[in-house]
């Protein structure tokens, strides 16, 4: 079985605020399937979205699971990050 090629990492986290900006709020699996993103790796970046400030965490429930949203800014950023990779792949050139 061969392996998967991985997409560059402005892709993977256009991905995740593409599926955030459709659904408003999402748990890790859900997102995780969406985007076809290994779970540790998907956790490790969301953390750094959190961080960021572009996602926001919120607790669901009383297992306390973890919902994850798009901020205003990350609403924003997302805007600007598809239009960048939007204008770069109508010239021809991959995102990075």
């Amino acid at each position: 079985m061969g392996l998967m090629r991985q997409r560059p990492m402005v892709m993977q986290i256009r991905t995740i605020m593409e599926f955030l900006d459709r659904v408003d709020e999402s748990s890790l699996n859900q997102i995780a399937l969406y985007t076809n993103t290994n779970y540790a790796k998907l956790k490790r970046t969301l953390r750094e979205m959190v961080k960021a400030g572009l996602v926001a965490q919120k607790r669901r429930g009383r297992a306390k699971r973890i919902n994850y949203t798009l901020t205003p800014d990350g609403r924003q950023a997302f805007f600007r990050l598809k239009e960048y990779t939007d204008s770069l792949a109508s010239m021809g050139l991959p995102p990075v």
